[in-house]
């Protein structure tokens, strides 16, 4: 057509199909599916088999590592002419056509997938400069390997799938994963992406073994306990005239009830001289313990619903609730209300560097905002404070809640009651001396309540409690500060800066 040497039949075959669809399979078959057009015979010459499949392999695989369009059919053409190792269509046009000995490559990988030939030189003819910059080499090295123009030299599905040249699973995994971390906190990255992982998260479901354990981390600790205590304290506690209760060591139950069961008994094994003699006590005669076992059977039932409370089980919650009303009148004899703050908060950088002792627990919302739980009752307070200007410069507060600790195995956050007084005063005319003395005040109305009459060690091994199990944290600088120096601590240590 244009004057020059004409094209060999298969060429040419192949540029006309390529020139007027573009969109063929031309490109994608192998060189023995060429000559099964061609030269069929009855000896079977020409026929092909699943080795043809790999060579479409190949050229799908250097289309999707491409990463870019190819704008024309002609650059298209051009591109995987060359890919597959013919001659271009350019050099074609000019009459440069080479012989078929020159045309059939030289084999680059034996029938065992060893490298035998100069793969970078058979690169740098078939590939482009920027595919070869951008692509792994072992990816170029499969690409090579399945448009070799013999069928043995190609790979099995089985070979390509175990070979070197392939990624492991792991590696695989790794690369996914460090994607989506880098996806999740890079602030710039796509809002889009970023809304779809956290929604994949959401939607993952439970599993059954989450649902199972999650808030179970009391009982996994109560497991270490011996179940046989629990039938001493009941024989402790019930004395010699008792002779039924309403628990049994035999009874099916929780290992957190157990133990909270066991320490409320233990709290009564001298309730048995309580009746005294007479006729009193002959009347009384075993109320006493069968009411001792009532309190350790309501200690038991709130450990099983409501878990430990700071980490101790067999707490009476008629003695709790009696407490917090103690509580409670002490402060608000001194004017204060009961003020909660919000459950929630924004994850701050700044929490990293005032870190307290306990770490808070932090949950994600659907939008990707990382939020702490209250672990204690006056940051929540305090940030609430700063937004409200004016109407929140004078006041005093009190509260009394749960606040929530990170678990250390991850479950259920720990539980801990807390009450909180505060005073708040930004009046120029108040003197802070008065502030201050009502703050020892009330410290020492609260501590005069809580104080043991005497220091008692219950063990339950491996568990050993020693009261009081409480303790106090005083948020005032000043105050800090003068009680440091009147034990004589030194302005060098730690504590120093922790207060």
């Amino acid at each position: 057509l244009l004057g020059e040497r004409a094209f060999t039949s298969s060429s040419a075959n192949l540029c006309s199909s390529n020139l007027t669809g573009g969109v063929g399979t031309t490109f994608y078959m192998a060189p023995e599916q060429e000559r099964s057009k061609f030269m069929r015979s009855k000896h079977g010459e020409g026929s092909y088999d699943s080795k043809a499949d790999i060579y479409s392999l190949g050229i799908l695989l250097f289309e999707m590592m491409l990463l870019r369009p190819i704008p024309t059919y002609m650059e298209r053409a051009d591109i995987l002419t060359a890919l597959r190792g013919e001659p271009r269509m350019g050099d074609m046009a000019k009459g440069i056509v080479p012989s078929d000995e020159a045309k059939a490559t030289e084999a680059l990988f034996s029938e065992e997938g060893e490298i035998i030939g100069d793969w970078k030189h058979a690169a740098e003819q078939r590939f482009p400069e920027s595919f070869r910059t951008s692509v792994s080499l072992n990816a170029q090295k499969i690409i090579l390997w399945c448009l070799e123009r013999s069928p043995k030299s190609r790979p099995s599905a089985k070979q390509l799938l175990t070979c070197d040249l392939l990624p492991r699973k792991v590696e695989l995994e790794e690369k996914y994963l460090n994607e989506v971390l880098q996806t999740l906190s890079n602030p710039q990255s796509e809002l889009q992406s970023y809304q779809q992982i956290l929604s994949k998260l959401f939607d993952f479901p439970t599993p059954a073994s989450v649902l199972t354990t999650y808030d179970s981390e009391v009982s996994i600790n109560a497991n270490k306990i011996d179940a046989r205590l629990l039938g001493k304290s009941l024989n402790t506690v019930k004395g010699s005239h008792w002779t039924a209760h309403s628990m049994s060591c035999f009874s099916p139950m929780s290992s957190t009830a157990v133990v909270a069961a066991i320490s409320a008994l233990g709290r009564a094994q001298h309730v048995g001289t309580v009746s005294g003699g007479g006729k009193e006590g002959e009347a009384l005669r075993g109320a006493p313990q069968q009411i001792a076992t009532i309190l350790a059977m309501t200690a038991a039932s709130a450990a099983a619903i409501e878990g430990a409370s700071g980490g101790i089980l067999g707490a009476d919650p008629r003695v709790v609730e009696n407490l917090c009303c103690k509580l409670s009148d002490i402060f608000q004899s001194h004017g204060a209300v009961r003020l909660q703050g919000p459950l929630l908060r924004p994850r701050d950088s700044n929490d990293f560097l005032f870190a307290s002792l306990n770490k808070p627990v932090e949950v994600l919302s659907r939008r990707g905002i990382t939020l702490n739980l209250r672990e204690d009752l006056t940051i929540n307070f305090a940030r609430a404070v700063s937004r409200g200007g004016s109407s929140t410069s004078n006041m005093k507060r009190y509260d009394i809640n749960k606040v929530f600790i990170e678990s250390d195995a991850g479950l259920h956050p720990k539980e801990m009651l807390e009450a909180s007084f505060d005073i708040i005063q930004d009046e120029n005319t108040a003197k802070s001396e008065f502030l201050e003395a009502e703050s020892i005040l009330v410290l020492c109305r609260v501590m005069s309540l809580l104080a043991p009459k005497e220091e008692k060690i219950c063990e339950f091994p491996p568990i050993v409690l020693k009261s009081p199990i409480w303790y106090l944290r005083l948020t005032h600088t000043r105050l800090s500060d003068a009680i440091l120096d009147l034990v004589f601590c030194p302005t060098s240590e730690p504590i120093r800066q922790s207060c």
